[in-house]
């Protein structure tokens, strides 16, 4: 689940109307800042694979509400499982935990606005909850955006 529809439903939302945006962070990553302006003709090309990669993947023929259906009955089988618990498997993180917390910190702390970020902030405390407490746990070097 967290490798499939999770991975695929939330990333269609970080990505869908976010592609310039992507297209920056992607530049900035590689370049730096003085590429920036190329954001705007490289985003249509990135709009343009993301929608055929996910039309194929399956994702791309489902609607925004779907996708939405999909990527909450996932966070909610999440944090239904975690339930009181600090960690999946009691007081230590395991495999399972750093795997939610990547899957989740690759949309929850990307630096613009998208629907699977608002989701986990407006109705999944726990998992909130979850992420910075790997964060804190075992990246508190690592200084993470929102």
């Amino acid at each position: 689940m967290i490798e499939g529809s999770l991975f695929y439903s939330a990333t269609w939302f970080k990505f869908k109307d976010n592609a310039a945006e992507f297209a920056a962070t992607l530049l900035e990553f590689k370049f730096g800042n003085s590429l920036e302006f190329l954001k705007n003709i490289i985003a249509p090309i990135l709009r343009s694979r993301f929608q055929k990669r996910f039309k194929t993947q399956g994702t791309g023929n489902h609607t925004d509400e779907e996708n939405l259906t999909i990527l909450r009955s996932d966070l909610q089988a999440i944090e239904t499982y975690l339930g009181d618990k600090d960690f999946f498997f009691g007081d230590k993180p395991s495999l399972v935990d750093i795997m939610v917390f990547a899957h989740v910190a690759a949309f929850y702390y990307l630096p613009w606005h998208h629907l699977a970020k608002d989701l986990v902030d407006s109705e999944f405390p726990k998992i909130v909850e979850h992420v910075h407490k790997i964060e804190k746990k075992l990246f508190s070097d690592f200084k993470f955006g929102q």
